[in-house]
């Protein structure tokens, strides 16, 4: 994705965190934090009348060694930083083989306080832990920035978690089709059943011919093994430009096509005639 789409798609997500009611930020970054650790770690969950329950840290793994605590106070970043020192404290006494520590908020902090943040947050562990464990704790702040870069970079750059991400993010799904048109080969789904003959027929005829074309009744998968092919021989071709037939149109100049669908990872590309 271009760098001008690439803003565009944070800002959109910025924007819908900072709508987020607590309930709901702590479930997104939840997952965020499960991503971010390639592992489930437990969520202490929501009580009767839907908030989160008390007296214990929002999200840990089964050993306490990663604690992940969340905040919607809009002055969360901005001094006297009362909440995030008391999330900071909370999850030192609740573990004390506390090895790292994440904490979210949903706003922005501002650039000049993200130094007298870090140091809170680590005179807050020293307070607790008063050994060395103080000055070996890993310490991960997220703001709503970091946040919005940590989603982008799960679901649009690894392909991971579109679907949840996207109960939270209500721009995902059109940020998702513009990184998908501009940027990314399809992957290859999970459930695609090789057709072998059909892959290496492609490949012998590819190199043979310079224009070719696949057809056959809907459902026999023909995209599925354009796709297969496309993944495997990616590192042989200067440009790889994946349309969407409804797109553009049926017969016409090759720069009808909307800007985000002619964006390619290689050389600068021009109009050319589609048929």
């Amino acid at each position: 994705m271009n760098t001008v789409l690439r803003k565009t798609a944070i800002k959109k997500i910025i924007e819908n965190l900072e709508a987020l009611d607590a309930s709901e930020f702590e479930y997104l970054c939840h997952n965020l934090v499960c991503t971010l650790e390639n592992q489930q770690l437990i969520h202490r969950g929501l009580n009767l009348n839907g908030k989160p329950v008390g007296y214990t840290v929002d999200s840990f793994d089964s050993q306490r060694t990663i604690i992940a605590e969340y905040g919607t106070e809009s002055g969360y970043f901005t001094f006297p930083f009362t909440k995030l020192a008391s999330d900071t404290k909370h999850a030192c006494e609740k573990a004390k083989s506390l090895e790292k520590l994440y904490l979210f908020g949903n706003s922005k902090c501002p650039n000049s306080n993200w130094e007298e943040v870090k140091d809170l947050a680590r005179d807050a562990v020293i307070c607790v832990y008063k050994d060395q464990r103080g000055q070996n704790l890993i310490i991960e702040i997220f703001d709503s920035p970091r946040i919005a870069l940590a989603i982008y970079d799960a679901v649009l750059e690894k392909n991971n978690l579109y679907e949840y991400f996207s109960n939270f993010i209500p721009s995902l799904e059109s940020i998702w089709q513009d990184f998908q048109f501009a940027y990314n080969i399809p992957p290859v789904p999970l459930d695609y059943v090789h057709a072998r003959e059909h892959e290496k027929e492609l490949e012998t005829l590819v190199n043979k011919h310079q224009i070719m074309v696949v057809s056959g009744i809907s459902g026999i998968g023909k995209s599925y093994t354009v796709t297969k092919y496309t993944n495997k021989h990616k590192d042989s071709f200067d440009n790889i430009i994946w349309l969407h037939g409804d797109d553009i149109p049926q017969q016409g100049s090759f720069s009808d096509a909307p800007p985000a669908e002619r964006e390619a990872s290689g050389s600068p590309l021009k109009g050319g005639t589609i048929s």
